[in-house]
């Protein structure tokens, strides 16, 4: 499995099996998302996600530790979620805070994100 950590100044993965040139995953590949996302580091996200090369089925988005997170953010998280379906590849959100859980279901998206409590 592979680890990937989002945060506002740096992105950094933690496996062994990733290539110099972007990343190329054999296991599960997890995101996990620094505690505030929004439309500041939209951009570094993602294009932390489109590095991501995956030759398994699943992607896993940890939002466990989000305290704030803004409709950019959902918005791309989405935009993201559907670009990957097209590909055949399940996003899947684990771990959602409770905020996390409370900002989507404002915007409507609890119903369409593929979260995982």
């Amino acid at each position: 499995m592979m680890h990937i950590v989002v945060s506002r100044l740096c992105f950094s993965c933690r496996d062994s099996n990733k290539q110099r040139m972007g990343l190329k995953v054999t296991d599960n590949t997890v995101c996990e998302l620094d505690a505030s996302l929004d439309i500041s580091v939209v951009e570094k996200l993602l294009e932390t996600l489109n590095q991501i090369t995956q030759s398994d089925n699943s992607i896993q988005i940890d939002a466990n530790k989000i305290e704030r997170i803004d409709s950019a953010a959902f918005q791309l998280l989405y935009s993201y979620q559907k670009s990957m379906d097209k590909k055949q590849t399940v996003v899947s959100f684990v771990n959602p805070s409770a905020v996390f859980l409370e900002n989507a279901t404002l915007l409507g998206l609890h119903k369409i994100l593929n979260i995982k409590h």
